[in-house]
């Protein structure tokens, strides 16, 4: 080769490179993201959530039904209307929705602590030899979450962020010689100046082989410890987000690793990761832990692996999804300009959560656009925020970048919490005496949230003496589920007649119990303390 074909095979290779980092670089310590192609828009809902739903004109007044042998009578609620409290004033704390907990903070203040914890762990920090396994750090919070009544969440990763050359495999992984090309190498990335078009010194990263078989083989043991101890510490999972490849374990790795000389540094063999080790990291997630709820991160160039995990059978619930840099046109901007492939994940939010956090703000801002972070949780109906990476980096105390933020944009910040997620109510009620003497009751249940619960509740009337026992309880057939909001409704239409032999005062109240959560707080004036609401007082003869 000439010297200026040399040349002009380093340029080649150059100029390749930084096209490729400026459309697929990631977002910083908080995630990947990528430009978009295509020039199409993608119609998604830009309905904003009502501040108060409309009365819905589901529950018309009735009459009492001629009853002479009843032994029930309506005292009061034969008909009612409920206030809905407004979003932007409402501080009640609900499970899986809002924010929660992120990396050992919540910075922006809440009414009380998030319900859900979530944090990220090297793999390298799990297992200290092949097979020896150490999850004290993460048992120690996840059972401190237990004993709160919280529920867990966690990330997995073998890799961090750009320069950082730091082995985050287990020591007995790196250059294993069960290992085809060692598991991993260093990679060199040479940024340009931006005034002089020079090569920057090179910055080093390490990157695993992702597509080693062995390498794939202990990941999955990794999986299948965690569960076991998991399970044995009676950890309840508020879902697993899907890790292990990728930078910061977030599914993508900048695609100049790859390249030759200057960039790169790629050994001979290997490659970047195949559709094939990509279904297969994520399948070793479904496989172990077939019953929880996992997240995919929902980015474009990720389809392939987001179609297999959004239609595969291997877990009991729909996968859900979850995004970086929410208030920034990054991830989410980029499906907006690819309609065709905006369809694959569009309605993926009525069967599982998306869950968003924060990239840290552009230089000079103190956060990113709350405007457009509003915008993107009403558009993509997320579910639960991150609470935290929500100031610059350059705020030397994490703790106290909250102190940074004006007025303005901590009022901001607080309104997107309560914006997220599921907020069901009560909007008006009927109770009236059946010909058998039985009590009909009638509810239009509302959700003025812009996405439901995923959770297992489930409804019921209860009939409450004056000491505040439970003398009968009612099951309900609805689903919260299906109620999937913007002020969606459901009719509740039932007959009832409690076995209740002691005559007196009681009152009819209805309630959404879980099997772990509290009692779901209704979203409306008059609850009682635990959620419930009272509908009617009925008396026994």
């Amino acid at each position: 080769m000439t010297p200026i074909e040399n040349a002009f095979g380093i340029c080649f290779y150059f100029f390749l490179s930084i096209l490729l980092a400026s459309l697929l670089a990631g977002c910083g310590g908080g995630g990947g993201g990528g430009g978009a192609s295509g020039s199409s828009s993608v119609s998604v809902s830009t309905t904003p959530v009502a501040a108060v739903c409309a009365a819905s004109g589901l529950v018309a007044p009735l009459a009492d039904a001629s009853a002479p042998a009843a032994v029930w009578s309506i005292s009061s609620g034969s008909a009612r209307t409920y206030a809905e409290t407004p979003a932007a004033s409402e501080d009640l704390i609900n499970p899986m929705r809002g924010y929660h907990r992120w990396i050992n903070r919540e910075q922006v203040p809440q009414a009380s602590p998030s319900q859900v914890v979530y944090n990220r762990f090297f793999w390298k920090s799990l297992e200290t030899a092949e097979g020896v396994y150490d999850f004290s750090a993460l048992l120690a919070e996840a059972s401190a979450a237990k004993a709160q009544g919280k529920k867990y969440a966690f990330r997995l990763r073998m890799m961090n962020g750009d320069a950082d050359a730091s082995v985050y495999l287990p020591d007995y992984v790196y250059k294993n010689s069960a290992c085809a090309h060692e598991c991993g190498f260093t990679a060199a990335y040479k940024a340009m100046d931006p005034v002089t078009y020079a090569l920057l010194p090179a910055v080093y990263s390490f990157v695993p082989d992702w597509n080693d078989a062995w390498l794939q083989t202990r990941a999955k043991a990794l999986l299948v410890a965690l569960r076991d101890a998991l399970k044995t510490a009676g950890i309840e999972l508020a879902w697993i987000d899907v890790g292990l490849y990728g930078q910061y374990g977030e599914w993508y790795v900048r695609p100049t690793y790859y390249l030759g000389s200057p960039q790169g540094n790629v050994p001979a063999g290997v490659t970047a990761i195949t559709a094939a080790s990509k279904q297969a990291f994520a399948r070793m997630h479904f496989e172990v832990f077939p019953d929880v709820q996992h997240v995919m991160f929902a980015k474009l160039d990720q389809l392939d692996a987001l179609s297999w995990g959004l239609s595969q059978t291997l877990t009991s619930k729909p996968v859900g999804l979850r995004t970086d840099c929410l208030g920034k046109t990054l991830t989410l901007g980029e499906w907006e300009s690819n309609p065709a492939s905006f369809a694959l994940i569009q309605d993926q939010w009525k069967k599982a959560p998306f869950i968003a956090e924060f990239c840290s703000p552009d230089s000079g801002k103190n956060v990113v656009d709350l405007a457009l972070a509003s915008s993107q949780i009403t558009r993509y109906h997320i579910s639960t925020l991150g609470n935290g990476q929500i100031a610059p980096k350059a705020s030397s105390d994490i703790d106290a970048r909250w102190s940074f933020l004006t007025s303005d944009e901590q009022s901001a910040l607080i309104g997107l919490g309560r914006q997220t997620g599921y907020r069901y109510f009560i909007s008006e009620s009927g109770v009236s005496l059946n010909a058998d003497g039985s009590l009909r009751i009638r509810a239009a249940l509302r959700n003025g949230g812009s996405a439901p619960s995923y959770e297992s509740w489930k409804l019921n009337l209860e009939l409450v003496d004056a000491a505040g026992a439970v003398a009968a309880s009612q099951p309900l057939s609805l689903n919260l589920q299906d109620n999937l909001g913007n002020c969606s409704s459901q009719l509740i239409d039932t007959n009832w007649n409690p076995a209740v032999s002691n005559s007196g005062s009681y009152t009819l109240r209805i309630a959404a119990t879980h099997s772990f959560w509290p009692r779901l707080k209704w979203a409306q004036q008059g609850r009682n303390t635990d959620g419930s609401l009272p509908l009617a007082t009925v008396l026994r003869k």
